[in-house]
């Protein structure tokens, strides 16, 4: 039984119809046609045509056009069932003359060959033209990567619902749509249009001799039938293109060595948060370096590279990109802004900053530069000076004055007391016998502290130390600048500083950079790698050189860019 059933499956499938073509027949919905227009394909296959279509690739030589739209239908009459597919193909000729559409097979069934006869626009018919396109370049022959500005005019003595307009086509080149579409009126011929003119920026992406293919008008426009051109309800499809463009790109001359950069004009500029009257030690201040390029994209500008004195601390932040477009023309931005901290005082020079370019109109290599400035770094008015005795708080100032006084008591004026009663000659004598013991105790105080900085007892500078080598060693980055401002004071034999005071009095470059990395970076909390047994090496050195000298402000400070 089921070889049986086998059996009549193999022979049902054997004996079904396989997928057949009857017929495939070829058309056009005009002929001839002028050369901005366009020709409707009209390809009919009938029978059981399945998914199969015809390979329509031979068209590319002479035409452009996009994907086939296809449509399908089926009718039955008197019992017979029939089918169909049609495949709709708008073609554009790509330059006027005598074509033969070729013949296209389908199932092993060919259609027929068309003869097509393109003429130049305009001289198809002898009535004025209701739409059509003209195209035209600003530059035909330009440098790699040069901005070229392509114009297309649509022309409109019709009616039209709707249309679109795609962009030229130019294989592997930048093409963007330039500003807002202008419109105007021209009486041509006695014929008087509707003009839309459209602006493209195009930058080819290789050198050669190339062709711009004209954008593809297509509207929906009302068809006007009749010699008196009556309005019925009826619109129509159109599709206009217009001429070729030919162009010639040259390639980057032999000698020039930069980074490629084709433009009419480059301009570097920079400029400075609250003006550039100077910096102050410790506070940041901003700048702000502009490069500007006419003809180019904001992906086309080189970075841009500044260079600092090694006493600056610098933060540049990502920088900003942009194009716009003004009079026909891509204008591009890179702004890069800059936090700048000076940790020394001084007088420095900002480097030149150099941007090299290709000047497509003189064909010579040029230069946007920001010119080498001097620059002055003051002191922070918060910052103690070595020779500058330190500041003293009024407060302060008044108990000391109350606790050193030369044993005179501050007596003051009673509006109501004229005598002194028991009390007062009581309390007198106390304050005098008071008085000699505090004397007593201030003089031994002043010899102490008038000793020389470098007989500091030896177990006070040596605990200073440990602490802050401890401190260092096991990352206790909270406690670090504190400890070492109290060591650097013990050692300088100076009042209480920051680490920061301390640090430009000792003048060790390489000691301020390795803390000022140390604290920036929170040793490798951050995961940067930052090796602190070198900070500890170089603090002993300068330990060492710091004892062994008895003037401290004799050191040698870090070097400033000008003498």
């Amino acid at each position: 039984m089921n070889r049986l059933i086998i059996l009549f499956v193999l022979v049902f499938t054997t004996a079904a119809p396989h997928a057949s073509v009857i017929e495939l027949i070829a058309s056009l919905d005009r002929n001839p046609i002028n050369a901005d227009e366009s020709v409707t394909l009209i390809v009919t296959a009938t029978g059981d045509i399945g998914n199969d279509q015809p390979d329509f690739s031979a068209l590319n030589n002479d035409f452009r056009f996009n994907t086939p739209s296809v449509s399908r239908s089926t009718q039955i009459v008197n019992g017979l069932r029939s089918s169909s597919v049609t495949w709709r193909i708008n073609l554009i000729p790509k330059r006027a003359g005598t074509f033969i559409i070729p013949k296209f097979t389908l199932a092993g069934i060919e259609s027929n060959s068309i003869g097509l006869r393109v003429m130049p626009a305009g001289t198809a018919s002898s009535e004025p033209r209701e739409f059509y396109l003209s195209t035209e370049l600003n530059n035909d022959e330009i440098y790699l990567q040069q901005q070229l500005v392509y114009t297309v005019k649509i022309y409109v003595a019709g009616d039209i619902q709707s249309g679109s307009l795609s962009e030229p086509v130019l294989s592997g080149a930048i093409i963007e749509k330039l500003g807002d579409d202008n419109e105007y009126e021209e009486l041509i011929d006695g014929v008087r249009y509707r003009i839309i003119e459209r602006n493209f920026a195009v930058i080819p992406q290789s050198s050669g001799s190339f062709v711009i293919d004209s954008p593809v008008f297509e509207a929906r426009v009302i068809s006007r039938l009749g010699q008196n051109f009556a309005y019925f309800n009826r619109t129509k499809t159109i599709t206009r293109v217009g001429s070729e463009q030919a162009i010639t790109v040259k390639p980057i001359p032999d000698n020039y060595q930069f980074t490629w950069l084709p433009s009419e004009q480059v301009v570097l500029e920079e400029d400075w948060q609250g003006g550039l009257q100077g910096l102050t030690v410790g506070e940041p201040a901003t700048r702000t370096i502009t490069l500007t390029a006419l003809g180019l994209t904001e992906e086309q500008l080189p970075t841009i590279e500044a260079k600092y004195h090694p006493s600056f601390k610098t933060y540049p932040e990502q920088p900003q990109r942009a194009t716009v477009q003004r009079d026909n023309k891509l204008i591009s931005q890179s702004v890069v802004n800059t936090a700048i901290i000076a940790e020394q005082s001084g007088q420095y020079v900002l480097p030149e900053i150099t941007v090299p370019w290709f000047n497509v109109i003189t064909g010579q290599t040029e230069f946007a530069t920001i010119p080498a400035r001097s620059i002055s770094v003051v002191p922070s008015s918060t910052a103690v000076l070595p020779n500058a005795p330190p500041a003293v708080d009024e407060k302060e100032e008044q108990k000391s004055a109350e606790a050193n006084s030369d044993n005179t008591p501050i007596v003051r004026e009673s509006k109501t007391a004229v005598l002194f009663d028991w009390l007062h000659l009581v309390l007198l004598a106390l304050v005098f016998v008071l008085s000699g013991a505090l004397i007593a105790v201030t003089k031994n105080k002043n010899k102490t502290v008038n000793k020389p900085i470098q007989k500091v007892e030896n177990n006070e500078e040596e605990m200073a130390w440990t602490e802050l080598i401890h401190a260092i060693d096991n990352e206790q980055v909270n406690n670090v600048p504190d400890l070492l401002a109290s060591w650097i004071s013990i050692v300088l034999g100076k009042p209480r500083l920051t680490a920061q005071q301390g640090l430009m009095l000792v003048g060790n470059a390489e000691i301020t950079d390795t803390y000022n990395e140390l604290m920036s970076t929170r040793y490798s909390l951050n995961g940067v790698n930052t090796d602190k047994s070198q900070f500890i090496e170089k603090l002993k050195l300068q330990r060492e050189s710091l004892k062994s000298t008895n003037n401290p402000s004799a050191l040698t400070f870090y070097p400033t860019a000008i003498s």
